[in-house]
């Protein structure tokens, strides 16, 4: 089987599922990269759609299965002693994915998430909100470092401390999320009523999927976020037992380098 991908360097920023195939189905001792895992895991969802288990296990088997990454030329062969298990892991987390049979402390436990990220992103509002005023007030003051500004919320989600898969030697990721908080024209009393409206918007989009109680009460932008937009299944969200926060405000200043002297000619290169 040949699987037909883009790019291998896009595939490495934009590889959240095979990532986390990588770091938590797949034997460590294999030797597959995270944007390969991504290109089978791909395929072998796309092919859950029409075939089994078994009919995917013998079309990928049939013949030796290879990766081609068009933008940078490569081909990689995967051999059938790294296949079959990469496939194996990408069945168990396909199954895990879509699995909302919670236990009754699981519910518990995410029912208590979703309302400390409800509270958490009060609290990032408001700090972005002091943030704005604070960059706009220096911009109007013609600070040198503040032709333009942006501010950004960085979010880690790590394992629990006493988590089987936890290590010392490691920063236990989970999951991450970023979104910009840059709001030029933000006034109190504008920040107070959005503040209204997303503590009272419900983005729950998976009371069609599941009659499971979880799934049928509010959940908050952050929680909607982890649970429908990660690539952590249901059952693993109870293994976070950390989320860092970092908020950052980029100072930003445009200097104009005056030529009148030479114009440079770059090559052009490959365009694709």
């Amino acid at each position: 089987m040949k699987i037909e991908k883009k790019s291998y360097c896009r595939a490495s920023v934009f590889h959240e599922e095979g990532t986390y195939i990588h770091r938590y189905y797949l034997p460590e001792q294999l030797e597959l990269q995270p944007p390969d895992m991504e290109a089978l895991y791909q395929t072998v969802s796309h092919l859950c759609e029409e075939k089994s288990e078994k009919e995917i296990r013998a079309l990928m088997l049939a013949e030796p299965c290879c990766i081609h990454y068009r933008i940078e030329r490569i081909t990689k062969e995967i051999p059938a002693n790294v296949l079959l298990p990469a496939i194996d892991a990408c069945f168990n987390y396909h199954h895990d994915r879509y699995d909302y049979n919670l236990t009754f402390e699981d519910t518990n436990f995410l029912m208590s998430l979703n309302e400390q990220l409800r509270k958490l992103e009060h609290d990032i509002n408001a700090e972005c909100y002091r943030l704005n005023r604070e960059m706009q007030e220096r911009q109007a003051k013609g600070e040198p470092f503040l032709d333009d500004y942006e501010i950004d919320v960085d979010l880690q989600f790590m394992l629990r401390s006493d988590h089987p898969l936890s290590r010392e030697d490691d920063d236990n990721f989970i999951y991450g999320r970023q979104y910009r908080k840059t709001d030029r024209t933000v006034d109190l009393e504008g920040w107070r009523k959005e503040e209204r409206e997303v503590a009272e918007e419900d983005y729950n989009d998976l009371r069609e999927v599941s009659t499971h109680i979880l799934f049928n009460v509010s959940h908050c932008w952050l929680f909607h976020e982890l649970q429908s937009h990660s690539p952590v299944p249901p059952n693993h969200l109870c293994s976070i037992g950390t989320i860092w926060v970092d908020i950052k405000a980029w100072h930003q200043r445009f200097i104009e380098i005056e030529n009148k002297v030479c114009r440079g000619k770059m090559p052009e290169g490959n365009q694709e």
